[in-house]
């Protein structure tokens, strides 16, 4: 019997855009914030975080999400530019942000949401948006030099690539930070040759 796995949906990222983001990481913890780094091999688009589901619950998770992707192509997205949640005056996540195809990504959101409500899953209140995280802020320490630096930095290296596959991962926790793993991949249409 499977144990209960905390876990979110998301569309993860190809090698070349965590090189950009591993980079532009780089240059920012050169300043010696309080930042705990996100690893490259973790980089996603969250789409919902659904908590601890137990066996029984994940299998129905899965269906709603093969349900409400059943008709998605796959598409293009571009990751670039530099944000902060809440703000820059008071960061608390960095993220990279999604320019091109940012619209699907929300459209994919908004029908998982959808699906997901008569499971139990309450939606986001805040407005989704599409990002990857870099890091999360732990402290003050090195916040004047890290704020002064989000204002100057274009961020990553524009970087497009292609959302072939939705993917319900499983987040673990350990001392060096969250290990993610796909517990399923929904491919896209168009990436699993198209509708007839």
């Amino acid at each position: 019997m499977r144990e209960p796995t905390r876990a979110f949906t998301a569309i993860v990222v190809d090698d070349a855009t965590r090189e950009s983001l591993g980079r532009c990481q780089d240059e920012l913890r050169a300043l010696k914030s309080d930042v705990r780094w996100t690893s490259p091999a973790g980089f996603h688009v969250t789409l919902q975080f659904l908590g601890t589901i137990d066996a029984a619950r994940r299998n129905a998770y899965e269906n709603a999400m093969r349900g409400a992707l059943d008709d998605m192509d796959a598409f293009r997205f571009r990751v670039e530019g530099l944000g902060c949640f809440p703000d820059r005056r008071k960061p608390r996540v960095l993220w990279a942000g999604v320019t091109v195809g940012a619209e699907a990504i929300t459209t994919i959101h908004e029908r998982l949401d959808r699906a997901f409500e008569p499971l139990g899953h309450e939606p986001e209140r805040r407005p989704f948006h599409p990002h990857v995280t870099i890091g999360r802020l732990r402290g003050p320490r090195g916040l004047p030099e890290l704020r002064e630096r989000l204002v100057r930095m274009l961020g990553p290296d524009p970087v497009e690539l292609s959302a072939k596959a939705v993917h319900l991962q499983r987040s673990r926790r350990t001392p060096h930070g969250a290990i993610y793993d796909t517990l399923l991949a929904i491919p896209l249409q168009s990436a699993v040759g198209g509708r007839g």
